[in-house]
């Protein structure tokens, strides 16, 4: 059953493609975002279902997803396959090109064996690229279907076959000699003939694979308007990034960012996992963002739904900008000629860091190492600046961190500064705090002597400006109108109603020992501790109107209300 989440947020029907079969919906993952923010699915259709006949192509297939997307009010991401990973069967992978093309080639390893399409065979590459530019054209007139994938191996991806139980790509050069150099133009061929066959839907290519050939791909697919998609978005990995001669897993989507996608390779993993897979993709600013049914089972809606609400945006609709302190998770390993680490650095969403702080590991926190997912990497903050892209007017500053120690840390932005006492606690807080007279020009500085510990910073937008300030030639501006104040505790009690598992809860808040005074005639900031049975799919809401209001509001704990209500497992 397809459940809208929330307009941006899409979600779908879906059959694992390590275990697809004939008679399965071909899906390949749950979407996050598309060109129109519109629920969807990114699925696929098995080369023998389409070309029954040499030459004569099953058009309903198509046009029967469609009618589904249709019915949903949904869109598509669609690509047609001849060949796809499954490895619980013997020969390994399948091979679904019709009966009628040169049959695959079987290679044997030990007691494994394994198929590979031969793409040494001119006769089987030119019915498949004459299929795929049937199947394209077709796609290019149906506005459901929002990305093509050009697609070329295994899993339509740009590599022939891959190494499970044994070296099958070694074993494929040596008893079938051509068949890599085939491959490889082939992949060229195949950018041509979708390139010529379409002139609406974005056409992408998943050319994640290759270390050698995956820039000159990318170089190429960027000169016919080929975007780049990658199905490797994991939380880190060895190969991100390379140096010297070698080209990292993701140097090629840096180098040509426009339009691309993004997929998870998999379903496995953590709630902790999955989201920081998804921190990743978003830092490329992808078009789409699909991953496996797993990631709606195990990872919450509310940061499903922030994640969302980042797919697909530039500066012009973005919610915010943002930075996730992390570093590196796999070093620097070089070879002389060239190298590969994990991913260096933070996360960046239209927000740049500078200053002092450094990368901690879990094992490292000095508490909060059990929550769910913010405590993969944190950055121990002594002094940082912030800075926001020039087009985004932030409302309200939202800050993650580790509440341990006692001591006061600062926020100067723009005219405000904001003085926050710890507490202690070892939770993760959410604090949300107004930017009332900031513009993106100046920057934002948070100090701790002592060390802060940071998830994320996150500055949400209000508006786009009329006239954007230059950030050198107009010098931030002196605080002077408001006082530095510090945050005073109060006890704050939320009630649901109804439960989630029924309808769109309501928060109701009451509190006691809250400031005196009207919130927001001095901006004296609350910070609100809330008890676990807070639901903070709704929270960003009360953030947002406590915000408006001169209110922080605190967060000493999140309940996992689905495990306990019953609800969507």
């Amino acid at each position: 059953m397809i459940r809208r989440l929330v307009p941006f947020l899409l979600a779908l029907m879906l059959a694992c493609p390590l275990t697809a079969h004939a008679e399965a919906p071909h899906a390949v993952g749950q979407m996050l975002g598309t060109e129109v923010h519109e629920p969807g699915w990114s699925t696929w259709i098995p080369l023998n279902q389409f070309e029954v006949a040499p030459g004569v192509y099953n058009y309903a297939v198509i046009d029967a997803k469609v009618a589904q997307a249709r019915a949903a009010g949904a869109v598509l991401q669609i690509q047609l396959i001849a060949y796809t990973s499954d490895v619980d069967r013997q020969p390994f992978f399948i091979d679904w090109a019709p009966s009628f093309y040169p049959p695959a080639y079987v290679l044997e390893s030990g007691s494994y064996s394994a198929l590979v399409p031969p793409y040494d065979n001119s006769t089987w590459r030119n019915a498949y690229l004459q299929a795929g530019a049937a199947f394209a054209k077709h796609c290019d007139a149906i506005p459901e279907i929002v990305s093509v994938i050009v697609c070329t191996g295994m899993d339509g991806e740009t590599q022939y076959t891959k190494n499970f139980g044994a070296d099958w790509q070694a074993i494929a050069r040596q008893e079938h000699s051509r068949i890599e150099l085939e491959f490889g133009k082939f992949v060229y061929t195949a950018m041509d003939v979708y390139a010529g066959a379409v002139s609406r839907v974005q056409l992408h290519l998943n050319c994640a694979p290759g270390a050698g050939d995956r820039m000159q791909r990318a170089e190429y697919a960027d000169a016919l308007g080929i975007a780049l998609k990658h199905s490797g978005m994991l939380p880190d990995m060895d190969s991100d990034t390379g140096y010297g001669n070698y080209t990292g897993s993701w140097d090629h989507i840096r180098a040509y960012p426009a339009n691309c996608w993004v997929e998870s390779p998999t379903g496995n993993g953590n709630a902790e996992w999955m989201y920081w897979a998804m921190l990743r993709g978003l830092t490329v600013h992808p078009l789409g963002m699909d991953v496996h049914k797993e990631f709606f089972n195990r990872v919450d809606p509310w940061i499903l739904n922030w994640v969302g609400s980042y797919v697909n945006r530039t500066v012009a609709d973005t919610p915010g900008a943002w930075v996730v302190f992390r570093d590196m998770e796999y070093l620097l390993v070089s070879w002389g000629s060239g190298g590969v680490s994990g991913k260096p650095g933070p996360h960046l969403f239209y927000m740049t860091v500078a200053g002092d702080w450094e990368a901690v590991d879990k094992v490292d926190l000095p508490a909060g190492r059990d929550h769910p997912y913010y405590a993969r990497q944190a950055g121990l903050v002594t002094r940082v600046e912030l800075n926001v892209n020039d087009g985004i007017v932030g409302g309200r500053l939202r800050l993650i961190y580790l509440d341990h120690g006692t001591s006061l840390f600062t926020v100067n932005a723009g005219s405000g500064v904001w003085t926050l006492q710890r507490h202690n606690t070892g939770d993760w807080v959410v604090v949300s705090m107004p930017l009332d007279g900031w513009m993106p020009a100046q920057s934002i500085i948070i100090q701790a002597g002592d060390g802060l510990y940071v998830h994320l910073a996150e500055v949400k937008s209000n508006a786009t400006p009329t006239a954007t300030p230059s950030r050198t030639a107009t010098p931030p501006p002196t605080p002077t109108k408001a006082p530095t104040v510090t945050a005073t505790l109060a006890t704050v009690t939320f009630t649901i109603t109804p439960k989630p598992e029924t309808a769109t809860p309501t928060i109701s808040v009451s509190a006691t020992n809250a400031p005196t005074g009207t919130p927001g005639s001095t901006q004296t900031p609350w910070i609100i501790t809330a008890t676990p049975e807070i639901w903070e799919a709704r929270l960003d809401q009360v953030c947002r109107d406590a915000a408006d209001m001169g209110i922080m509001v605190h967060v000493t704990a999140i309940y996992d209300w689905r495990m306990n209500a019953g609800y969507g497992r």
